[in-house]
């Protein structure tokens, strides 16, 4: 973060000025109190486009070639474009009198007909959409397999500002060859240009387009398996409680890792983590909650830590923080899998979440790693530490769907 923030914006002259100020990048790698006070400057002062830069960097072309992801047969990027869908009720009420569930079309805050979404799967059916990698060469080598049961539903974290799928493309390819099923990954609206409701309306379209193209995707749909990380796992605990809320199918697990499922800045033991967490720290926290539950975020800016603090919200939506969510309706929530880490900013959310749908009779377990920070998905192409912590979430997940 001190490095980047000496080189985010400004001119082409001040970006060398500031490498020769740094000694060509030696300067605070050999002084760590220099490092220290420049990461807590950063923090306090940044702006939320320095974030959204900042945590997007896993998709810069340098980045990317650090490590090649791991080949899969189909890595395909597609725009799930707008249009009437409906889905089956399964109250038996409106099942009975054969109605149909129309989801909303997307309509807040932007103007924006599609959602660019990202398909991986490491088989190819004969209606499977996409192409094949091979399509780069003279021979297909591919034999089309029949379509698999189970199809994962993945929403990417990034604190509702920043990241697409790429960031995720390292664990989400492992995922698809490891587990041999297909991955429908969602490239929902980011804040502050478009909050909350904006990404659980994209993402909850985007549920039932899959219900009616499983033949596509490669899955009878047979087993639905939403995962999500960070914001991802609040979108798809939201998600789950849109099903419930509209009598539509309701997946049949989850998978939620670190989810960020209270959207108020509430000082719970783990979330004092961000006074520490070079990543993840309070100031970060605080402006991309902001920006996700403010819809008037952008008219305020420049924004200080202090306006932060006094401006933000604690709206009191299931919507937007799932842990307020009741008995009522967590008793019908699918299997669910936590996972998370000792030094996560979210563990104290996650293990009262998981302790509410215990008390609801849903069968919830909750896997702490140790040591892994939060977004440790993504770092797998970068620590060998963090791709340990993505082979035991693999493995996690096998066991998940075997037990379906």
């Amino acid at each position: 973060m001190a490095y980047y923030s000496e080189f985010y914006g400004g001119s082409v002259v001040q970006k060398i000025i500031n490498l020769k100020k740094l000694h060509y990048g030696v300067y605070y790698a050999t002084s760590d109190e220099d490092l220290a006070k420049k990461v807590v400057e950063v923090s306090r002062s940044m702006q939320i486009d320095f974030a959204q830069s900042f945590y997007n960097m896993g998709e810069l072309p340098i980045v990317k070639m650090i490590k090649p992801l791991p080949e899969v047969s189909t890595s395909y990027s597609l725009p799930i474009c707008y249009e009437p869908l409906e889905t089956p009720h399964t109250s038996i009420e409106t099942a009975n009198l054969n109605m149909k569930f129309k989801v909303p079309i997307p309509s807040s805050h932007i103007d924006k007909n599609f959602v660019q979404a990202r398909f991986v799967s490491n088989y190819r059916t004969s209606q499977m959409l996409g192409s094949c990698v091979c399509i780069h060469g003279f021979i297909c080598r591919c034999r089309y397999a029949f379509a698999k049961d189970v199809i994962i539903f993945h929403v990417h974290g990034g604190g509702f500002v920043s990241q697409t799928s790429e960031s995720h493309l390292d664990y989400l390819h492992q995922w698809s060859s490891a587990l041999d099923v297909p991955i429908l990954s969602i490239d929902y609206s980011l804040a502050p240009e478009a909050p909350f409701p904006r990404a659980l309306e994209e993402v909850f379209y985007c549920y039932v387009w899959m219900l009616n193209n499983f033949e596509s995707l490669g899955t009878t749909g047979k087993k639905i398996i939403l995962a999500g990380d960070s914001a991802g796992g609040n979108l798809i605990t939201s998600l789950t409680l849109k099903t419930i809320t509209n009598c539509i199918r309701i997946p049949d697990a989850l998978l939620l890792s670190y989810a960020s499922l209270l959207t108020q800045f509430y000082p719970s033991p783990s979330r004092l983590l961000t006074l520490m967490d070079p990543l993840l720290m309070t100031p970060t926290m605080v402006k991309c909650l902001n920006a996700y539950t403010d819809p008037n975020y952008l008219d305020s800016l420049p924004r200080s830590l202090e306006n932060e603090l006094e401006l933000g919200t604690s709206e009191q939506n299931i919507f937007l923080s799932p842990l307020l969510a009741e008995q009522n309706l967590l008793k019908h929530f699918p299997k669910t899998v936590f996972i998370e880490t000792d030094v996560d900013a979210c563990l104290d959310e996650n293990v009262q979440f998981c302790s509410k749908l215990l008390e609801a009779g849903v069968d919830a377990k909750m896997e702490v790693l140790s040591g892994l920070p939060h977004g440790f998905l993504g770092f797998c192409s970068l620590s060998k530490d963090c791709q340990i912590g993505v082979d035991h979430v693999t493995q996690v997940f096998c066991d998940l769907i075997s037990s379906l």
